[in-house]
């Protein structure tokens, strides 16, 4: 413990980690850690299987300690920075992943130690790197811009969907002070909880063994689906599918498309995230579904109940849950169903116009983050003259 500035191996950096935090994620001692310092190249050659999209080096900026699950090599008879560039072309062109063994597929040093690694002069070497670090730099930044007003985009765009089911974009409309959630509603508008507005129910386990095959009639979704939807929130590709007459068997319920859903249990519950199911589909017993009434306008409901914060409803504890009670007692602004629609319509258009910007920037940081990617295994691999570049 003679060092204690934390590091930790995240998106291809090497980034700084509070010591003394309590979020449950570190271990109760640090002495097993190792200490690596300024210009030593980390490695996480740790369950290979499960994921193969994550950038797995990174170069030290500065001296400190890390986990001894991570590989630390300190170059020898090489410019560090050339060498990290050249484990991260590697890395890009998914080399460690054809390597390695066991049920969670690692890596020892011993494993990688003797493949062949192209030098050319120490000269050359440094002329990589500086081009690398100033071509990297300007694409980082701009990488950097497209994710700030991506940021600033769905911010922009939770507001517009809030003016929509609170009112506001209506000129001229008489406003009352109302609920802490919604404390700013049109004189004409009710707040009604959920449960006078339609219909709950929970979903259904499956034995593994009835769900798969996609020639099934209904998709059957999960928690992890809700973080898959698209932009306008709607649910229509599962991994799974189930027939009809499985779900009659087992008396499991139908929900009919324009449901809205939502996880009952789990981590997922604290995004708040609500979507709509775009066909009649089946639900796992973390979830459930809420039937709207016909009068009620299905979009509308989605979007009231997407601004509201689920934290304040949801039950504390290891594992976070969310029952019935709590929320069929959530109140939702209802205005008449002429307005209901308006409002659907007048959402749907604020928020196509910063999805398309949303795509557009989203667009441009994945042709950066290829062109980056391509830039580096072109100059290690002597594509580029970096001479003449410069």
């Amino acid at each position: 413990m003679i060092e204690s500035n934390l590091l930790s191996l995240s998106y291809g950096r090497i980034v700084r980690k509070d010591i003394t935090t309590s979020d449950g994620l570190l271990p109760e001692s640090f002495e097993t850690y190792q200490i690596v310092d300024r210009d030593d190249v980390v490695f996480r050659f740790t369950d290979l299987q499960n994921d193969k999209r994550s950038l797995r080096s990174a170069l030290v900026a500065e001296r400190g300690i890390i986990t001894s699950a991570y590989v630390a090599v300190r170059p020898k008879d090489v410019e560090p920075r050339f060498f990290a560039y050249v484990m991260r072309a590697w890395d890009l062109s998914k080399v460690f992943y054809g390597l390695g063994g066991g049920v969670r597929q690692s890596l020892k040093f011993a494993d990688v130690a003797r493949l062949p690694v192209l030098l050319p002069s120490p000269g050359e070497q440094r002329a990589i790197a500086d081009y690398l670090d100033r071509e990297t730099a300007q694409i980082d930044t701009l990488i950097a811009k497209q994710q700030r007003l991506i940021a600033t985009l769905r911010e922009r765009r939770v507001s517009a969907v809030r003016s929509g089911v609170t009112g506001t974009f209506l000129p001229g409309s008489r406003r009352r002070t109302t609920s802490r959630f919604f404390p700013d509603l049109p004189d004409d508008w009710r707040l009604v909880p959920l449960r006078r507005l339609g219909d709950s129910k929970a979903g259904s386990g499956f034995p593994p063994h009835l769900q798969g095959r996609t020639d099934l009639e209904l998709p059957f979704f999960k928690v992890k689906h809700l973080a898959a939807a698209d932009s306008e929130g709607l649910l229509s590709v599962a991994d799974d599918y189930v027939s009809r007459e499985t779900a009659a068997a087992l008396r499991a319920t139908v929900f009919p498309a324009g449901t809205v859903v939502y996880a009952k249990v789990g981590a997922a519950l604290m995004l708040g995230r609500v979507r709509t199911l775009a066909t009649a589909s089946c639900l796992d017993n973390n979830m459930a579904g809420f039937m709207p009434r016909s009068d009620l306008v299905g979009r509308f409901l989605h979007h009231a109940m997407a601004t509201i914060a689920f934290d304040y409803l949801v039950n504390p504890g290891a594992v976070p849950s969310l029952s019935d009670k709590n929320m069929m007692a959530m109140e939702i602004p209802v205005p008449s169903e002429t307005v209901q629609r308006a409002a659907v319509d007048w959402i749907d258009e604020q928020t196509a116009r910063i999805d398309t910007l949303i795509q557009k920037s989203e667009r441009l940081i994945e042709l950066s983050q290829e062109r980056r990617a391509a830039l580096i295994t072109a100059a290690v691999t002597g594509q580029i003259d970096v001479r003449k570049a410069a």
